[in-house]
Parts: structure tokens; sequence; C-alpha cells
């Protein structure tokens, strides 16, 4: 075995012009491959994971502010929008209302635990259920002044972070999102005048709006099934008017899988369009490489190797090659694809959830197989072509 693979590696060598086309061609192909999987999955992924979380049947927010709510529903990402949270106090006795919760949060605020910016959040234990689902480690008791929930993009030391130079314990960290809510830090609603505070003593901006207590940016609920959305909605007008923006957290989930059909269609018609050429590709530049190995076929024949092995020999050569091209284009997809894929989901206006470590193994293997495969159909074909010439013929062609 270890002659026969060094021999394959002294023919790859001894031909690596040809070699160096093959694998070329491989990286291009894995890494077409490798980027239209991950992507497909990755979306899709991040859509299931999110529909499961989407929570309320409605989310009210300040007039004008939708375009950005449905923004913070898709993509986590947050805006500075208020209204009166003497708004949510109307509304939270409303019959047909089977659950009702509000939150505020401050855009963007620098902290001692992290390189980048984080949201700051917050919301009411008592009456949440929209940051719940996402808690990994479920928490019972009353978010305390000094306790925080942390996104999943949150560094920790000892379950604490520090903000602000104070230390907050963290109680709870949420499960990833794929979104910007990954960088977000959840206090409780009681701890909004301290922090704030808090921020400004350290230098940190805010605007006379978020130095405001009164202040929400939104309002979540959900209806019990003996009442419409409809009703509660004109009921909800005549409350508090005309001074909110109506967005539908769970209707959003068809338009994410809508915008992932058509994500999907373009991946798979390019992967087909560029497969299919690429495959042509290999084809010929394998068929033309070994075809000019020909005389080195005969002389093995002459020299009383059997056409198997002269097959296994050559394919061997191919497989290592094409198996290395592919793990280099795997790799090169991996440097481009993994450490953007928070911004791939801005982008896209879409969640965007990467495999864990095992599905990131299979989709590997997956590629590798298939790899292999094309890479023995293309071979053996053009190897036949060469091994059925006796080995006269093939002379006398060189010749």
């Amino acid at each position: 075995m270890k002659k026969t693979v060094k021999y394959i590696v002294k023919r790859i060598k001894s031909n690596k012009k040809d070699a160096l086309i093959l694998g070329f061609l491989a990286i291009i192909f894995s890494l077409t491959l490798f980027a239209g999987i991950l992507v497909s999955y990755s979306l899709k992924k991040g859509i299931d994971n999110t529909a499961k979380r989407l929570g309320a049947d409605v989310m009210l927010v300040p007039k004008g502010a939708k375009e950005n709510a449905e923004n913070l529903m898709l993509t986590g990402q947050r805006s500075t929008f208020y209204f009166e949270n003497e708004n949510y106090e109307k509304l939270k006795d409303i019959s047909g209302i089977k659950e009702i919760t509000a939150q505020c949060f401050l855009k963007s605020l620098s902290a001692d635990c992290c390189a980048a910016e984080v949201e700051i959040v917050f919301f009411d234990k008592d009456t949440d259920f929209i940051i719940s689902p996402w808690i990994e480690n479920k928490y019972k008791d009353k978010l305390g002044k000094n306790e925080v929930i942390v996104g999943y993009g949150i560094s920790l030391e000892d379950n604490s972070i520090k903000l602000f130079g104070d230390e907050y314990k963290v109680v709870a960290q949420m499960a990833k999102t794929g979104t910007s809510l990954d960088n977000s830090v959840y206090f409780s609603s009681e701890s909004k005048k301290e922090l704030v505070l808090k921020a400004l003593e350290k230098g940190s901006f805010l605007t006379e709006e978020q130095k405001k207590e009164d202040l929400i940016s939104s309002i979540f609920f959900n209806v019990d099934d003996k009442s419409s959305v409809s009703e509660i909605l004109k009921e909800c007008h005549k409350r508090i008017g005309d001074s909110f923006d109506i967005v539908y957290p769970k209707e959003l989930n068809e338009s994410f899988i809508e915008n992932l059909g058509i994500i999907k269609k373009i991946i798979e018609n390019s992967g087909i369009i560029g497969g299919g050429l690429l495959f042509l590709l290999l084809l010929v530049t394998e068929h033309l490489s070994i075809w000019k190995r020909r005389k080195e076929v005969a002389l093995m024949r002459i020299l009383g190797n059997k056409k198997k092995s002269i097959i296994k020999a050559m394919l061997g050569e191919n497989l290592i090659v094409g198996l290395t091209g592919g793990l280099i284009g795997i790799f090169i997809g991996s440097l481009i694809l993994i450490p953007f894929s928070n911004w791939l989901g801005i982008l896209l206006k879409m969640p965007y959830l990467g495999p864990g470590l095992l599905e990131y193994l299979i989709i590997i293997v997956v590629i590798l197989i298939v790899i292999s495969l094309v890479i023995c159909f293309t071979s053996i074909l053009s190897i036949l072509s060469v091994v059925k010439l006796e080995p006269y013929q093939a002379l006398r062609r060189e010749a």
C-alpha cells in the first residue's frame, strides 16, 4: 500500500501541469458546491429556528417604525423608535388578549465586555413570552437588579459580564439566533433608570428620548382562540388612537419561506449550470491529459502491468489530486463564508444560522463524496479509452 501511494505521488509529480489543472477545477467545483449547500442550509436553518420563536400574533410599534420593526424580526437589527409606556398600560386589560408584554431598547452602546457594541434591551420578566423561548438554561426567579440575560455571541467570564464599570451576573444565555440578537444584553425594565445614568457617566451618547423612563419600543401580544386579531386591533385604536404601526411576526415566516425559495432557486440553477460546465471541463481536461500518456500506458503494459493495476494507479492519481483540490476549495469557502455569516444574514435580510460542527463535517463529507464520484466517472471514461489500445497501436500513434 505504501509503495502504491509513493508510486502515485511520484506519477503526479511527473505530470505536474496536468495535476495542477485538474486540482484547480476541483477547487472551483468544491468551492461552488460548498457555498451553495452552506448558504441554502444556513438560511433554512435560520428560518426554521426563527419560525418557532416569532412568539407573538401582533407587534405594535410607533407610527412610521414598521420597516425598522420588520428588520428587527428578520435580522435582529434594532433601531431607536419609542412611544409612551401609557399606551402599553391602556392595552393590558383588553378582553381577548391572552398575553401581552413590552420591550424597550437602547441601540448599540459600547460596553466593557465586548469588542463590538452591544444592544441593551429592557423587558418585563413577569409578562415576557418573547425572550424566554430563546433561553438555553431556563430561569425561574425574578431578574435581579444586577442580573442579566445575554445573547449567544456575548463572551462571558465566570458567568458575569462587565458593563459601564459594573459587574452583572449572567443568569441565562440565549440560544444562537444567527442575527444581531446574539449581541444583545437583556435587563429588567426596573434597571433602565440606573443603567442610563451609568452609560451617561461613562460617556455613552444617548438621545433625549433614550434618557426618559416612561418610553417603550414595542408591544407584543397574543390573542386567545375566542377572539380575532382584527377585533383586538379595533379596540387598540379606540384606546390609543392611530399612534402605532402593526407588524405580524408570525406572518413574516411566509415571506422568509418565499425569499428562501427564490434564493434556493437561484443557487440551484447557478449550481446546475456551473456544475455542468465544470463537469464537461473535467471530462475534456482528463481525456486530453490521459490521452497524452498513452505511450506511458503502452510501456507499462509491455513491462507486464495488468490493465486493472494501470486503471487503479491512474484513477488513484486523479482522486488524490481531485480530493486535495476539493479540500482546498472547502477551506477557501470556509474562510470566506463562516467569518461573515452574520453579515450575509444582514445582506440577505434573512435569519442566517450556520451549521454546527457535526453538520459542517457532514457537508464536507458529502462534497468529497460527490467530487470522488465525478472524478471516478470522468477518469474511468478517459482511462479506458487509452488502456483498451494495444501497446503497439499506442506506440505507433505516439510516433
